[in-house]
C-alpha cells in the first residue's frame, strides 16, 4: 500500500512538472532594484538561522520539509506574525541609494492533525511580502519614481506518511495567490512625461516533495524540491500626448517565476537537550530572468540580463534548560545569502558598470527563544539582523 502511495504521489508530481508553460518576464527598474527574499516559516526556525530542513519537527514542516510532519504525535494549531524592515539599496547612473521599508504580516497559519504513520496538515503561508518605494536614477535629467507592492500567499494541504521506521515521505500541494501592484513614473527635467503600471493578480500551483530519513539514532536526513509558481500579469504603459493628456500605447502580457528550490538538511542531537541544523539550498534565481524582455522601446536586449543561481546556508543550534516550572528553549543561528540582484552583462558598458556583480553577500545572524505557557500552549520568539534585514518573528502553538 505504501509503494501505491509513492507511485501515486511521483505521478501527479510528474504531471505538474511537464504541464507547465513558458512566458518572458517583462521588467523595468522596479525589478532591477528588487531583492526577492523567501524564508522558511516559524520563529523557532527563524532563531536556527532558517535551518529546520533536518529537524522538521512541527506544523511549518508542511513547507519547509512536509516529511517531517510525521514527527507530529497531536493534533495543533500554529500561529505566526512577522515585522520586517528591509533596507533596499538601489544602484542607479547617478550612484546608490537606500530605502527602507516595513512590512507585519500574519505570514504562517496552520492545522495539522497526525494519524497512525501519516499526517495531514491545512496551511496558510505568505512566500512573499514586498513593498518598496524608490527612484531610479536614469541620467541627471531622467528619473523613475516607483512605487511597488508584491504579495504571494499560498493556500494548501501538506501530507506526510512513513515509508520504515526510519524514513518519511512528504508532498505539499498549493495555490498561491499573487497581488502586484507597480507604478514606475517617468520624469524628464523633473516633468512626467509617461508611466508604466502594473495592477494586477492570478493564481498557480506551487508544490513541494521530500524526504526525511532517521540515519542514525541522533541524526536525521531531510530532502527537498520545491516547485515556485509561474504567475501572469499585464503591464500597460501610458505616455503624454501634449497638455498632461495621457494615452495608453500597449498592454504587453508577461510571467513572474518565482524561483525552484533544492534543500538538504541535517540534524544532530548531541544530547535530549542540544540540537545542532545545517541547511544548504540551491535556489534557480535564474529563473527570475529566463526569457527576459524589456519593454518595446528600450534599447537593451533582454538576453543580456541574468541572475545567478545561489546556494544558501543556514547554521542553526538549540539548547533546552530544564527550569523548575517549565523548559525553555535557547536557540542562535547564522544565514549566509549570496548576492542575486539582476545583473546586465550586454555590451552596453555605462549599463554593465550600474547592474553589476558587486558582491553585496548577507550575513544574517538570529537568536530565539522558546518555552511553553501551559502543557498545550508553546510561544516562540526570534529576532534576526543583518546590514539590510531587521526581522522579528512571534509564533504560538496549542496542541490538543
Amino acid at each position: 500500500m505504501k509503494l501505491k502511495k509513492l507511485i501515486f504521489l511521483s505521478v501527479i508530481i510528474l504531471n505538474l512538472i511537464l504541464c507547465s508553460n513558458t512566458w518572458a518576464l517583462l521588467a523595468g527598474p522596479e525589478l532591477f532594484g528588487m531583492d526577492f527574499r523567501f524564508n522558511n516559516p516559524g520563529a523557532r526556525s527563524s532563531a536556527m538561522g532558517g535551518a529546520f530542513i533536518g529537524l522538521a519537527d512541527d506544523a511549518t514542516a508542511a513547507y519547509t520539509n512536509p516529511a517531517g510532519l510525521t514527527i507530529l504525535s497531536e493534533p495543533e494549531v500554529s500561529l505566526e506574525l512577522k515585522h520586517t524592515r528591509l533596507t533596499n539599496k538601489v544602484y542607479s547612473f547617478q550612484g546608490s541609494d537606500e530605502f527602507e521599508d516595513d512590512v507585519f504580516d500574519t505570514s504562517f497559519f496552520s492545522f495539522a492533525y497526525p494519524k497512525k504513520d501519516s499526517t495531514i496538515t491545512l496551511y496558510r503561508h505568505r512566500l512573499v511580502n514586498v513593498e518598496s518605494n524608490f527612484e531610479w536614477r536614469e541620467s541627471v535629467t531622467r528619473s523613475d519614481k516607483i512605487d511597488f507592492d508584491m504579495d504571494v500567499v499560498t493556500t494548501g494541504i501538506g501530507m506526510g506518511f512513513k515509508v520504515s521506521e526510519t524514513l518519511s515521505m512528504g508532498l505539499s500541494v498549493g495555490f498561491a495567490h499573487l497581488e502586484y501592484y507597480s507604478l514606475d513614473d517617468k520624469y524628464d527635467m523633473g516633468v512626467l512625461d509617461s508611466f508604466e503600471r502594473v495592477n494586477d493578480e492570478d493564481s498557480a500551483e506551487h508544490y513541494t516533495v521530500s524526504f526525511l530519513w532517521n540515519l542514525a539514532e541522533k541524526l536525521n536526513v531531510g530532502l527537498v524540491y520545491r516547485y515556485g509558481p509561474e504567475f501572469r500579469t499585464t503591464k500597460s504603459r501610458w505616455e503624454d500626448t501634449g497638455a498632461g493628456v495621457y494615452e495608453l500605447q500597449y498592454n504587453l502580457e508577461s510571467e513572474l517565476k518565482i524561483p525552484d528550490a533544492y534543500g538538504l538538511g541535517l540534524a544532530y542531537r548531541f544530547s535530549p537537550s542540544f540540537t545542532a541544523a545545517l541547511d544548504a539550498n540551491y535556489v534557480e534565481y535564474s529563473d527570475l530572468t529566463d526569457n527576459f524582455e524589456l519593454e518595446p522601446a528600450s534599447p537593451q536586449n533582454g538576453s543580456d540580463f541574468e541572475v545567478d543561481d545561489a546556494v544558501e546556508v543556514h547554521v542553526g543550534l538549540e539548547y533546552v534548560v530544564d527550569l523548575e516550572t517549565r523548559p525553555l528553549a535557547l536557540r542562535m543561528g547564522y544565514f549566509y545569502r549570496p548576492d542575486h540582484r539582476i545583473k546586465y552583462v550586454g555590451p552596453d558598458a555605462t549599463f554593465r558598470e550600474i547592474l553589476k556583480d558587486r558582491g553585496d553577500h548577507e550575513h544574517i545572524f538570529s537568536v530565539g527563544f522558546g518555552t511553553l505557557l501551559s502543557e498545550d500552549v508553546q510561544l516562540d520568539i526570534s529576532a534576526s539582523t543583518s546590514e539590510y534585514i531587521k526581522e522579528g518573528s512571534f509564533s504560538m502553538v496549542y496542541r490538543y
